[in-house]
């Protein structure tokens, strides 16, 4: 096959590709945009700064336990633990009245 005869089946192709290209750049200019203007993008936080101060509060108490607590927050045990990475190590909660400043 000749060079000339290969290039029109090529031509839709490297169409589509400067397309492809075209929509990425303008969506990386998009995303840059409103970086820009402060706007949060992603997934919201599953906890607001209130909640997980509930939680340290809450962990603090006799009795209390992880599961207890994301049911209360209507959150799963691992978001408890996400938010609150003191717990991670095993060792019992001991955050509140020895400093630790809640969030």
């Amino acid at each position: 096959m000749t060079p000339s005869a290969a290039g029109p089946s090529c031509r839709p192709r490297i169409v589509q590709i400067i397309v492809r290209e075209l929509i990425v750049e303008g969506t990386h200019e998009g995303l840059e945009a409103a970086r820009a203007r402060g706007v949060r993008l992603g997934r919201p936080p599953a906890l607001t700064a209130e909640q997980v101060g509930q939680a340290r509060v809450l962990l603090a108490q006799p009795g209390s336990t992880v599961s207890s607590i994301a049911r209360l927050l209507g959150v799963s045990r691992s978001t408890v633990y996400k938010y609150v990475p003191e717990l991670a190590n095993g060792a019992p909660f001991a955050g509140v009245g020895r400093g630790v400043e809640l969030v």
